[in-house]
């Protein structure tokens, strides 16, 4: 929408530790906001609620980023499953780096489509796994020391293995 880079800009002056401001989306489907890193300035609580899901963790994928964390991060990478949901791995990153500020009205539109390459990723398991691993794998590099580098990898086990049954029981139906 016409506003967006104004409110976004607008956003990050405002908020000087955020690396990333984003907005709500508007599509086909319904409105969709992520409000659950809001106020949260541990590192570590941002990172557990990116690697486990909460909410449509991939709506700051539709943000702006400061150029200095651009930088730091040194773009998307590729995981074991390739190019497949590079922007989950990618969010962590970037929740390891520093706060995000939600600017909370749609300035974006998505449209959903059952047949996108997006949709298809859902349905592959080894690609879902690749994911997750490429995941554990930034938090196994973030430094929280072993208790919580532990801690993560049990949620995300966890949160991995009742998501895989949810596919499989749906999957039968």
């Amino acid at each position: 929408r016409p506003q967006y880079v104004e409110r976004l800009v607008d956003a990050l002056e405002h908020a000087p530790a955020a690396v990333l401001a984003f907005c709500d989306v508007d599509s086909n489907i319904g409105r969709f906001r992520y409000a659950e890193l809001e106020g949260i300035d541990d590192r570590f609580e941002r990172a557990r609620r990116v690697l486990l899901q909460r909410g449509p963790w991939w709506v700051p994928n539709h943000g702006l980023m400061r150029a200095s964390a651009v930088k730091a991060l040194g773009g998307m990478r590729r995981h074991r499953a390739g190019e497949v949901a590079a922007d989950l791995p990618w969010i962590l990153r970037c929740a390891l780096l520093g706060p995000f500020v939600r600017v909370p009205e749609p300035l974006i539109e998505k449209a959903f489509r059952a047949a996108s390459l997006s949709a298809s990723w859902q349905k592959d398991t080894r690609s879902r796994l690749a994911v997750v691993w490429a995941c554990l794998e930034i938090v196994g590099g973030a430094g929280f020391g072993r208790a919580r580098t532990l801690q993560l990898y049990a949620q995300a086990a966890f949160f991995v293995l009742r998501r895989e049954f949810w596919y499989l029981r749906h999957r039968e139906r």
